[in-house]
């Protein structure tokens, strides 16, 4: 400090300080006789005194640890419990973030966030509230998964044309499931039109087109 007319913080004399809401400050005090404190009004006593996340608020020696909340005022003070001229202004701004969402949903669904839904493939940029409330940059990457699996006949055989998936094969004119027929190919027992519903690892799904056998007998 320099006497009792200010304090001497970054060899400035009652400089305002910036502090960002979550984030942890250190105030190494070296003031006999005149108590740093910090308060949500400029003025000397501890009537006032911003005791939220602050630990040993008024030492003249020693050291001030300030862990902002998030919930902080956007302006607090610092004073000397005993000379006003010993004073200063701290400007709380909150913490933002940027975050990139990279996600990939089914051709057909959609992804909810931030009061939108979003059902085409692209990038969206967009204003958010992170958790703490401060307003935060959103980068998201959205894709669609698509399956498009067709079928083809080899006689009797019906077969898809992507492996590795899951399938139900079905009867298109009553769209019922054909009982066990879970294969990546289906041999037909009665003349009909058939398609397979197939599954991926992710859940997506896709109805493939519709083929006509009518050589069975």
């Amino acid at each position: 400090n320099d006497g009792f007319s200010n304090y001497i913080i970054n060899e400035e004399s009652n400089p305002t300080l910036s502090l960002t809401t979550g984030q942890t400050y250190t105030f190494n005090i070296d003031a006999v006789g005149h108590q740093f404190l910090i308060k949500t009004e400029q003025s000397t006593g501890i009537v006032n005194a911003y005791d939220d996340g602050v630990t040993y608020n008024g030492t003249d020696s020693g050291v001030i640890t300030f862990i902002v909340p998030y919930d902080a005022p956007s302006t607090l003070y610092y004073n000397c419990k005993f000379h006003s001229s010993m004073a200063g202004t701290i400007n709380i701004t909150c913490q933002s973030d940027e975050v990139t969402l990279d996600v990939s949903i089914c051709q057909g669904d959609s992804y909810q966030i931030n009061g939108m839904s979003y059902t085409q493939a692209g990038t969206y940029i967009f204003n958010q509230p992170n958790l703490q409330g401060c307003d935060s940059l959103v980068t998201l990457n959205l894709s669609l998964e698509q399956i498009n699996n067709t079928i083809s006949a080899n006689g009797l055989v019906i077969n898809s044309s992507l492996p590795g998936l899951q399938y139900q094969w079905i009867n298109c004119a009553t769209l019922g499931a054909i009982p066990a027929a879970t294969s990546a190919n289906y041999t037909v027992t009665q003349n009909g039109t058939y398609a397979v519903v197939t599954t991926n690892s992710n859940g997506c799904t896709d109805t493939s087109n519709c083929i006509s056998v009518t050589n069975v007998g």
